[in-house]
């Protein structure tokens, strides 16, 4: 073959790769998008350089979602030349700053839609230095105090902001001092002595072990008639200097049977609702006591571990206010097993799951701060199903793997049914039989989320429910424009609450939350719609 037809051939060859490749790229730079911009100190409206800017690209649930990252440079600037066209969270970070943008719709970023083919410039993110409050924390006498938490707890009623604002929070050192930082705003401080740990001392000259109450600044236990200190970015606000305030002292004290005789001591564990106090150790007697304790609702059990054998007592729930409680009584005991049968409404074959899907049923301990979990029963196909390794307490079903509209309707033991779905084994199964059944026509409560003006919304936080304990059970993420569905609902009064991804609601609790969100009555079979709005956190 001739030089010039192998030449002929080779630049054909080379074209034809090379065309597709062109095209491909054309069509890869049309479904793209470029974002740039310039961070700037939000005070001196200086360019600040160092600063990590990403964008995540928000994929569908379970996928996780695909950061972007750059720098800015000593100009501020930063850019994102070719990035897939969709749906952003933008969150700037440097030491030493806080982003506060989100303060036009809440939480630590906000969104940014990029759209194929668009190219977004100039885009102006703004930084705030951080405020800094320092101060020290002391006991009746002056003396200081190690290890006290420090929280400052926004006063403004903006929840947009509260999530940022509340993460302004620290500890004392051996000095009683503490340093935190965080975004300018008006706070009250709040202080909490952190838990005597141990085993606690035994004192036989009739003084009391020192508890202290939360304190607000400057020195009361009301949030109410505490002072107010504005934080100020990039300045430190001295001098706040807190003097803790001195409750009684109460004891706790009782005795725990059951464990083997000349067997090793129990533990009894105490908590609250927001921490727990590590375990003290009965004597040869099986008596415990544990002091310094401030008034309080207290959650106790005592266990037993030998080699195999583990011994639990069901969890007490016990009010400390005003007077020592010295007669507690905590029997251990081994774990046993539930049995039990499970029935649809009707009792017709055609209600029940397919066989590839059998029915799980569980038992849930609600006592707060139980550790104690057990293993699902599977339901087999004459409808009967055991639980073993159960322990003393009160728990509540659930049943899992069922018709989509399907819920619990009675739970009954030996017969008798129960006023709802918890069933109270604080003093052992003792060969119990539970029956549980199933409704098929459960109610269901719909709608559309959507943003007061109209843009779109990116998830949603949509929850139902029936009581405060429960606000884990009916829970989705939804995106803007798109409808949200809950089904296989029991029969009642349901509280509907809407939030944003990353919304908090700043000093509001959970129970205000609740008790603030619109009610739901829902009877069997009731189809409720109800569409919710709220605000967007859409980019400036």
């Amino acid at each position: 073959m001739k030089q010039g037809h192998i030449r002929r051939i080779l630049e054909l060859m080379r074209f034809a790769i090379l065309v597709p490749l062109f095209f491909t790229s054309l069509q890869l730079n049309a479904q793209q998008a470029g974002f740039s911009g310039v961070v700037i100190n939000s005070i001196t409206r200086e360019p600040l350089s160092g600063a990590h800017i990403t964008v995540s690209l928000i994929a569908k649930f379970p996928d996780p979602n695909q950061p972007y990252g750059a720098t800015s440079g000593p100009d501020g600037r930063f850019s994102f030349p070719r990035l897939p066209a969709g749906r952003y969270q933008l969150s700037p970070r440097r030491n030493g700053f806080v982003f506060l943008e989100a303060e036009n719709g809440g939480g630590s970023f906000v969104g940014l839609t990029l759209q194929s083919g668009d190219t977004v410039k100039d885009r102006i993110v703004e930084m705030t230095p951080m405020a800094i409050l320092t101060g020290r924390v002391t006991d009746e006498f002056g003396d200081p105090v190690e290890g006290a938490f420090v929280g400052a707890i926004p006063v403004t009623g903006d929840a947009s902001r509260s999530v940022v604002l509340s993460r302004m929070n620290g500890s004392t050192d051996d000095r009683g001092q503490f340093r935190i930082t965080g975004a300018p705003g008006k706070f009250r401080i709040r202080v909490s002595a952190s838990p005597r740990l141990g085993v606690h001392e035994i004192r036989t000259d009739g003084s009391e072990i020192p508890v202290y109450a939360e304190t607000w600044y400057p020195s009361t236990d009301s949030r109410e008639r505490a002072a107010v200190v504005e934080a100020i970015g990039g300045r430190e606000i001295a001098g706040i200097d807190i003097r803790l305030i001195r409750k009684r002292s109460l004891t706790l004290s009782g005795v725990v049977t059951g464990v083997p005789e000349g067997s090793a001591r129990a533990e009894v564990f105490v908590h609250t609702r927001t921490f727990g106090l590590p375990f003290t150790t009965t004597d040869d007697q099986g008596r415990f006591s544990v002091a310094g304790l401030a008034a309080d609702n207290y959650t106790v059990w005592a266990h037993y571990q030998s080699g195999n054998l583990q011994l639990n007592s069901a969890p007490v729930v016990v009010p400390l206010e005003s007077a020592n409680e010295t007669g507690l009584g905590l029997r251990v005991a081994p774990p046993e097993e539930l049995a039990g049968t499970l029935e649809f409404e009707g009792g017709t074959a055609n209600s029940a799951p397919e066989s590839n899907q059998r029915a799980v049923v569980h038992i849930d301990a609600i006592t707060p701060f139980f550790w104690t979990e057990t293993e699902g029963g599977n339901v087999d196909r004459e409808r009967r199903f055991s639980i073993t390794s159960v322990f003393p307490a009160k728990y509540r079903v659930r049943v899992e793997s069922l018709p989509e509209n399907a819920f619990i309707k009675t739970v009954s033991v030996d017969g008798k049914t129960l006023a709802n779905t918890v069933l109270d084994l604080s003093g052992g199964v003792n060969g119990a039989k539970v029956k549980v059944t199933i409704g098929l026509n459960g109610a269901s409560i719909e709608g559309t989320v959507s943003s007061e003006d109209g843009k779109p919304v990116c998830c949603a936080m949509v929850v139902v429910a029936d009581s405060i304990e429960h606000v884990n059970d009916h829970m989705k993420s939804v995106a803007g424009g798109k409808t949200y569905r809950f089904t296989g609902l029991r029969p009642g009064k349901y509280r509907l609450i809407v939030s944003g991804p990353s919304r908090d609601y700043g000093t509001q609790t959970a129970e205000e939350l609740f008790d603030q969100s619109p009610e739901i009555e829902a009877h069997e079979g009731d189809h409720v719609k109800r569409d919710v709005t709220f605000k967007p956190r859409e980019a400036k």
